[in-house]
């Protein structure tokens, strides 16, 4: 029969368990065995989504200085998984921890121009009139470490 001291740290119900057969003791010179659940692979992933864009903007239309809404459904990239992260006791600074925390997010910026496919005036469409607006999306997603 194997005992053991359960215990939930971090989030994860450990079994602690003594390998010399001793009673479980807290100094530095015990030895415990831990068992914890399998950690989570990476898997952040750039992408591609429709999203609704709305520009509220100043143009000229047929020779007048109008102030219009513009609308568009462009397709982005995205920064969408998960990163594996842990904290975990640091004997050497107690009762500190030593942590290593990633986050899901853009690797490089894209900056490109999209055309918007429609403008209204109070509610009103004003045809042919298409500007473009630039738009800052990710260009590749990777797991990094956070910034708190």
């Amino acid at each position: 029969m194997v005992s053991c001291h359960l215990s939930i740290f971090l989030g994860f119900l450990v079994c602690f368990r003594s390998t010399d057969g001793s009673r479980f003791r807290s100094s530095a010179g015990s030895r415990f065995g831990a068992f914890r659940r399998p950690q989570a692979h990476d898997s952040c992933n750039t992408k591609r989504i429709e999203m609704d864009i709305t520009r509220t903007m100043s143009v000229t239309y047929n020779g007048v200085q109008k102030t219009v809404e513009c609308v568009a459904r462009p397709s982005v990239n995205e920064c969408e998984g998960v990163c594996q992260s842990k904290a975990e006791p640091n004997v050497s600074t107690f009762p500190d921890l030593k942590k290593d925390c990633k986050c899901c997010k853009e690797g490089r910026l894209l900056t490109r121009q999209i055309v918007l496919d429609e403008c209204y005036e109070n509610g009103i469409v004003l045809p042919g009139l298409r500007p473009s607006t630039s738009i800052t999306e990710p260009a590749d997603c990777a797991c990094f470490p956070c910034r708190n």
